[in-house]
């Protein structure tokens, strides 16, 4: 069997990536180990020399590309690209992941050579054009998509959508990783009977070793990129609410911003003055990012859409026994029973985070007996032969 894996970014090939490229890093590592023959499809990156079993799609970057939001004839190129290069290497599945540029052209190619495709679901792309249901001035979208997405999309980008919506009802079948994940894509069309509920990752359940003690004893942290839709602003804002009872309070931040994103949260750290407040670590590699965590005191996790998916940055905390607070958004309450093994904040309420960020890091023990139960919890959800369960639900989708 012959595998290609599909995601717009590659960890250690390109330079932004996230916990969707970790779960892709985990199940290619897990393909190697069984020696399955597989390749990975992504879009060129800056870097020259790429793995061997790595192919890429032009990446149409660049001044002389900008007009390609008017005119997509980047879409047609890469579209005679991948069927090419599909036909040459002749996969016997395709299976996507993070793949908001490349889902089209790919999944195209493989409907017009007949290789089935299935889709793990990272974020909302399949049921929601921008991929995480949020409207331009910031609510949540609860509707079905339809005449609505005009509020949100060119008109470039509505033709674009037609076909996407199309070839997503052409995959085989979807991976998601929660039942609150597969009840939303029922509620937006999918049947149930293609969708599978598995967790492509394994956690580790041992602290990693670590040197670096950069934390201290009022730390909180937070792990994730700088788009409004993953709750950092609510995280400063709440440190300002925590430091009025905690003067000496710090908020710690692992991850990537760029653009208006960075610089609209150094605006907002500034405005509040909490310059001497928030440390920003920069992206690290998943080790790196397991060692801080193991050392936190406590992770905070804001996500401002159905991030049904079980942030990897909570259930990875979890793992090694951190309390966590949470937004009740998503499938987080699937994870945290607020009060026993973690906390649910509101969603969009730094008041209510700042509260139950004070409770823990003035009750310590406690905030380990909480960690513990948490701990406990991803081990009861997560026993069992995973990695034989995932390369059964893999190989069964052909």
């Amino acid at each position: 069997m012959r595998i290609c894996l599909v995601s717009d970014n590659l960890i250690g090939y390109h330079e932004k990536w996230s916990g969707a490229e970790v779960v892709l890093g985990y199940l290619t590592s897990l393909l190697e180990k069984n020696r399955q023959n597989f390749f990975i499809l992504t879009i060129e990156s800056k870097k020259q020399e790429k793995p061997e079993n790595v192919f890429s799609l032009p990446a149409f970057s660049g001044k002389f590309w900008s007009f390609k939001k008017i005119i997509p004839i980047h879409i047609f190129i890469r579209v005679l690209a991948a069927f090419f290069l599909l036909k040459k290497i002749k996969p016997d599945i395709i299976h996507f992941f993070h793949s908001n540029s490349l889902f089209l052209p790919v999944m195209l190619s493989a409907y017009l050579l007949r290789i089935p495709a299935t889709f793990t679901v990272l974020d909302y792309r399949v049921i929601c054009p921008t991929g995480h249901l949020r409207l331009k001035n910031g609510e949540i979208c609860r509707d079905r998509e339809g005449r609505i997405c005009q509020r949100c999309l060119s008109w470039p980008r509505l033709l674009e959508r037609w076909p996407e919506k199309w070839l997503a009802k052409k995959l085989k079948q979807l991976v998601t990783f929660t039942e609150t994940s597969k009840k939303r894509l029922v509620g937006h069309g999918f049947s149930p009977e293609i969708i599978k509920v598995k967790y492509i990752y394994k956690f580790s359940f041992e602290p990693s070793e670590n040197n670096n003690q950069i934390f201290k004893a009022n730390d909180i942290l937070f792990v994730g990129t700088f788009p409004k839709q993953k709750g950092l602003h609510i995280v400063i804002q709440a440190l300002s609410y925590v430091r009025e009872k905690i003067s000496d309070a710090r908020l710690l931040v692992i991850g990537r911003g760029e653009g208006q994103d960075k610089e609209r949260v150094e605006n907002l750290v500034s405005r509040l003055n909490l310059k001497e407040a928030v440390q920003f670590l920069g992206q690290k590699s998943n080790e790196e990012v397991l060692k801080i965590v193991s050392a936190a005191n406590l992770l905070v996790v804001a996500e401002q859409w159905f991030s049904d998916f079980g942030p990897v940055a909570l259930v990875e905390a979890m793992a090694l026994a951190k309390p966590v607070v949470s937004g009740n958004l998503g499938s987080s309450p699937e994870f945290i029973k607020d009060g026993f093994n973690g906390f649910l904040a509101e969603y969009n309420d730094p008041k209510i985070f700042a509260e139950k960020i004070i409770y823990l890091l003035e009750n310590k023990e406690k905030a380990k007996e909480i960690g513990q139960r948490a701990r406990e919890t991803v081990k009861n959800i997560f026993s069992g032969d995973q990695e034989g369960e995932i390369l059964i639900l893999y190989v069964s989708n052909i």
